[in-house]
């Protein structure tokens, strides 16, 4: 299972591109973590969600430092911050989708 994403080139130049992004290879990486996390239990899910949140963190303290307060994406980010900002929000996510299922298995 392939998703295909077909965009023209930014520059002017009217070539044509074409993303593969292969879906269940991308997937499968996410299951495991999440099916880890499971069976480590809501400690599991909110040491991931933690982690995420000291990664967001990091990316907004940069931010702070060069006196933006308030911004919206990752794209004033230089690219190891932005990482980090993408990285933190898919692990809270993951931990919290975490913590949701691990009280819906315990209760």
């Amino acid at each position: 299972m392939s998703l295909w994403i077909n965009r023209s080139s930014r520059d002017g130049s009217g070539r044509s591109d074409i993303l593969l992004l292969p879906i269940a290879e991308m997937m499968l990486p996410a299951i495991i973590l999440l099916a880890m996390v499971i069976a480590l239990g809501l400690s599991g899910a909110l040491l991931l969600t933690g982690f995420g949140f000291v990664l967001f963190l990091i990316a907004k303290i940069s931010q702070f430092a060069k006196g933006i307060y308030v911004s919206r994406g990752s794209k004033s980010r230089s690219p190891i911050f932005r990482t980090c900002y993408r990285v933190g929000y898919g692990l809270m996510i993951a931990g919290l989708m975490a913590a949701l299922f691990s009280f819906k298995i315990s209760g």
